[in-house]
């Protein structure tokens, strides 16, 4: 026997009213509306399929606050996983060869030498952008593939709920 169900639908529309009125948020409501609309049997069923409820509600908030924790702690490793590499890179651009005196240098020599800093320091800056480009892609992959499991698991969730409001009516 389904909960809150009778033979004569102005009960149905009575009880359809009083939540309607009340307006219940939490398991405490839905007992004082079943305790005025149901008989002391459907009372006990409806407060354990309330619990029941309140349960896996509950279960829910606390695996999404989980799992937006392991994305933020994820999120916090990539950045300073990505500002170590950064770091690295920099530093070894500060690496460069002892000067030579102006003074024993030709202007040919010169200008041959500065690009040629210039042409490792376009290549060193390369191979950063690079870095951080695999770096954004793999996070990418990885929010897609979390954003696929977190819509999987939505649509379980809510092909549980529709069988159980199934089961129940």
């Amino acid at each position: 026997m389904a909960p809150f169900r009778s033979p004569d639908t102005k009960h149905d529309i009575a009880l359809a009213q009083e939540v309607s009125a009340a307006k219940p948020v939490g398991s405490q409501d839905w007992e004082i509306i079943a305790t005025r609309s149901g008989t002391e049997e459907d009372y006990g069923e409806l407060s354990q399929l309330l619990e029941d409820i309140s349960t896996y509600r509950r279960d829910c908030i606390e695996a999404k606050q989980i799992q937006k924790e392991r994305k933020m702690k994820k999120e916090e490793a990539d950045r300073k996983q990505a500002e170590h590499i950064r770091n690295s890179a920099m530093g070894n651009l500060g690496c460069t060869k002892k000067k030579k005196k102006f003074s024993s240098m030709s202007a040919l020599e010169m200008l041959s030498d500065k690009y040629r800093k210039k042409t490792e320091l376009k290549e060193k800056e390369l191979n950063v952008r690079m870095s951080d480009l695999e770096f954004e892609k793999q996070k990418f992959n990885l929010e897609l593939e979390e954003r696929k499991q977190r819509h999987k698991m939505e649509t379980e969730e809510r092909q549980e709920m529709v069988e159980l409001l199934k089961q129940k009516l």
